[in-house]
Protein backbone atom coordinates (compact mmCIF):
# COMPACT_ATOMS: atom_id res chain seq x y z
CA UNK A 1 0.00 0.00 0.00
CA UNK A 2 1.26 3.38 -0.91
CA UNK A 3 0.34 6.11 1.12
CA UNK A 4 -0.04 9.70 -0.59
CA UNK A 5 -1.64 13.50 0.18
CA UNK A 6 -4.26 14.51 -1.77
CA UNK A 7 -1.38 17.16 -3.16
CA UNK A 8 0.64 14.42 -3.84
CA UNK A 9 -1.74 11.97 -5.64
CA UNK A 10 -2.60 14.96 -8.15
CA UNK A 11 1.14 16.09 -8.14
CA UNK A 12 1.98 12.27 -9.40
CA UNK A 13 -0.65 12.59 -12.25
CA UNK A 14 -0.55 14.53 -14.74
CA UNK A 15 -3.41 17.45 -14.68
CA UNK A 16 -6.85 15.87 -16.49
CA UNK A 17 -9.27 18.56 -17.32
CA UNK A 18 -11.72 15.47 -18.24
CA UNK A 19 -11.77 14.59 -14.73
CA UNK A 20 -11.82 17.79 -12.99
CA UNK A 21 -14.65 18.60 -15.61
CA UNK A 22 -16.31 15.46 -13.60
CA UNK A 23 -15.65 16.43 -10.36
CA UNK A 24 -16.19 20.24 -10.55
CA UNK A 25 -19.60 18.72 -12.49
CA UNK A 26 -20.41 15.92 -9.38
CA UNK A 27 -19.79 19.10 -7.00
CA UNK A 28 -22.52 21.63 -8.35
CA UNK A 29 -24.69 18.06 -8.84
CA UNK A 30 -24.71 17.69 -5.06
CA UNK A 31 -24.80 21.28 -4.01
CA UNK A 32 -28.12 21.51 -6.25
CA UNK A 33 -29.51 18.12 -4.79
CA UNK A 34 -28.03 18.76 -0.82
CA UNK A 35 -26.89 22.57 -0.57
CA UNK A 36 -28.70 24.60 -2.82
CA UNK A 37 -29.31 28.03 -0.25
CA UNK A 38 -27.68 26.58 2.91
CA UNK A 39 -23.86 27.11 2.09
CA UNK A 40 -21.20 26.85 -0.25
CA UNK A 41 -19.54 23.04 -0.76
CA UNK A 42 -16.30 22.40 -1.81
CA UNK A 43 -15.48 18.78 -3.04
CA UNK A 44 -14.15 19.10 -6.18
CA UNK A 45 -10.50 19.06 -5.25
CA UNK A 46 -10.85 15.90 -3.44
CA UNK A 47 -13.13 13.72 -5.66
CA UNK A 48 -10.32 15.12 -8.16
CA UNK A 49 -7.66 13.40 -6.22
CA UNK A 50 -9.22 9.97 -6.25
CA UNK A 51 -10.28 10.23 -10.18
CA UNK A 52 -6.27 11.50 -10.44
CA UNK A 53 -4.99 8.24 -8.77
CA UNK A 54 -7.73 5.92 -9.62
CA UNK A 55 -8.95 7.30 -13.36
CA UNK A 56 -12.65 7.35 -14.42
CA UNK A 57 -13.21 3.64 -13.91
CA UNK A 58 -14.29 3.55 -10.36
CA UNK A 59 -16.90 1.37 -11.06
CA UNK A 60 -15.02 -2.43 -9.72
CA UNK A 61 -13.38 -0.02 -7.39
CA UNK A 62 -14.05 -0.18 -3.74
CA UNK A 63 -13.18 2.81 -2.21
CA UNK A 64 -13.29 4.05 2.06
CA UNK A 65 -13.86 6.79 3.42
CA UNK A 66 -12.24 7.12 6.86
CA UNK A 67 -13.72 9.57 8.82
CA UNK A 68 -16.43 10.75 5.98
CA UNK A 69 -18.39 13.02 7.48
CA UNK A 70 -22.40 12.85 8.95
CA UNK A 71 -24.86 15.52 8.20
CA UNK A 72 -25.23 15.79 11.95
CA UNK A 73 -21.81 17.36 11.89
CA UNK A 74 -22.60 20.42 9.94
CA UNK A 75 -22.58 23.06 12.69
CA UNK A 76 -19.58 22.48 14.61
CA UNK A 77 -17.36 25.27 12.99
CA UNK A 78 -20.60 27.24 11.46
CA UNK A 79 -20.12 25.59 7.70
CA UNK A 80 -21.09 22.39 6.24
CA UNK A 81 -17.31 20.97 5.26
CA UNK A 82 -18.41 17.66 7.68
CA UNK A 83 -21.18 16.51 5.68
CA UNK A 84 -19.88 13.06 3.54
CA UNK A 85 -19.56 14.98 0.51
CA UNK A 86 -17.11 12.52 -1.08
CA UNK A 87 -18.63 9.54 -0.36
CA UNK A 88 -22.17 11.35 -1.57
CA UNK A 89 -19.67 12.14 -4.89
CA UNK A 90 -18.27 8.62 -5.34
CA UNK A 91 -22.31 7.33 -5.20
CA UNK A 92 -22.94 10.14 -7.88
CA UNK A 93 -19.79 9.03 -10.03
CA UNK A 94 -21.46 5.05 -10.07
CA UNK A 95 -19.40 3.58 -7.08
CA UNK A 96 -19.97 2.11 -3.78
CA UNK A 97 -18.19 3.31 -1.33
CA UNK A 98 -17.96 2.38 2.53
CA UNK A 99 -17.86 5.69 4.78
CA UNK A 100 -16.77 5.50 7.91
CA UNK A 101 -17.76 8.08 10.54
CA UNK A 102 -18.04 8.59 14.41
CA UNK A 103 -21.97 9.86 14.14
CA UNK A 104 -25.02 8.29 11.59
CA UNK A 105 -25.05 8.03 8.46
CA UNK A 106 -27.86 5.31 8.00
CA UNK A 107 -29.92 7.51 5.90
CA UNK A 108 -27.24 8.04 2.93
CA UNK A 109 -27.16 6.65 -0.07
CA UNK A 110 -23.65 4.62 0.35
CA UNK A 111 -22.29 1.81 2.68
CA UNK A 112 -21.62 3.71 5.84
CA UNK A 113 -20.58 1.92 9.79
CA UNK A 114 -20.56 4.00 12.66
CA UNK A 115 -17.92 3.60 14.66
CA UNK A 116 -15.08 5.36 16.89
CA UNK A 117 -11.50 5.24 14.58
CA UNK A 118 -9.28 6.17 17.60
CA UNK A 119 -10.70 2.58 19.35
CA UNK A 120 -7.84 -0.38 17.90
CA UNK A 121 -9.43 -2.77 16.05
CA UNK A 122 -11.83 -0.44 14.53
CA UNK A 123 -12.01 -2.13 11.14
CA UNK A 124 -12.16 -4.97 12.30
CA UNK A 125 -15.19 -5.91 9.95
CA UNK A 126 -13.19 -5.18 6.70
CA UNK A 127 -11.91 -8.14 4.99
CA UNK A 128 -8.00 -8.38 4.53
CA UNK A 129 -6.95 -6.66 1.21
CA UNK A 130 -10.67 -6.01 -0.04
CA UNK A 131 -10.23 -1.71 -0.26
CA UNK A 132 -8.65 -0.42 -3.36
CA UNK A 133 -8.49 3.50 -2.18
CA UNK A 134 -8.84 4.20 1.45
CA UNK A 135 -9.11 7.90 1.76
CA UNK A 136 -9.28 10.37 4.59
CA UNK A 137 -9.58 14.27 4.39
CA UNK A 138 -9.30 15.97 7.30
CA UNK A 139 -9.60 13.11 9.59
CA UNK A 140 -6.45 13.62 11.36
CA UNK A 141 -7.49 17.50 12.33
CA UNK A 142 -10.50 16.92 12.73
CA UNK A 143 -12.63 18.92 15.21
CA UNK A 144 -14.39 15.83 16.58
CA UNK A 145 -11.40 14.12 16.62
CA UNK A 146 -9.89 16.82 19.05
CA UNK A 147 -12.53 16.44 21.08
CA UNK A 148 -12.14 12.79 21.82
CA UNK A 149 -8.38 13.78 22.72
CA UNK A 150 -9.65 15.71 25.06
CA UNK A 151 -11.16 12.87 26.75
CA UNK A 152 -7.99 10.58 27.18
CA UNK A 153 -7.01 10.05 23.31
CA UNK A 154 -3.87 10.80 21.93
CA UNK A 155 -3.91 12.49 18.16
CA UNK A 156 -0.73 11.39 17.30
CA UNK A 157 -1.70 7.76 18.11
CA UNK A 158 -4.66 7.78 15.44
CA UNK A 159 -2.09 7.44 12.60
CA UNK A 160 -0.10 4.31 14.91
CA UNK A 161 -3.88 2.60 15.13
CA UNK A 162 -5.14 2.88 11.52
CA UNK A 163 -1.89 2.19 9.67
CA UNK A 164 -1.52 -1.60 10.62
CA UNK A 165 -5.74 -2.09 10.12
CA UNK A 166 -4.97 -0.31 6.59
CA UNK A 167 -1.63 -2.64 5.97
CA UNK A 168 -3.93 -5.12 6.09
CA UNK A 169 -7.55 -4.64 4.49
CA UNK A 170 -5.90 -2.30 1.26
CA UNK A 171 -4.70 -4.33 -1.51
CA UNK A 172 -1.15 -4.50 -1.43
CA UNK A 173 -1.40 -2.00 -4.70
CA UNK A 174 -3.67 0.40 -3.58
CA UNK A 175 -3.30 3.83 -1.95
CA UNK A 176 -4.20 5.41 1.02
CA UNK A 177 -4.63 8.89 0.40
CA UNK A 178 -4.81 11.45 3.19
CA UNK A 179 -6.02 14.65 2.63
CA UNK A 180 -5.53 17.91 4.71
Amino acid sequence: MRILTNAQAIKEHPFDGKKYAIATEIEKKLYEQYSAGRGEIIVHHKLYGILAVVGADLVNRKILDLGCGAAKSVDCNGTRDFEPWVCRGLVELGTNPIGIDIFDNSKEKFENYQTDLTTPNSLNFIPDNSIDIAHSWGLFDSPFLRISVGKGRKEDNLLEILLPQLERIVKPEGIFICGY
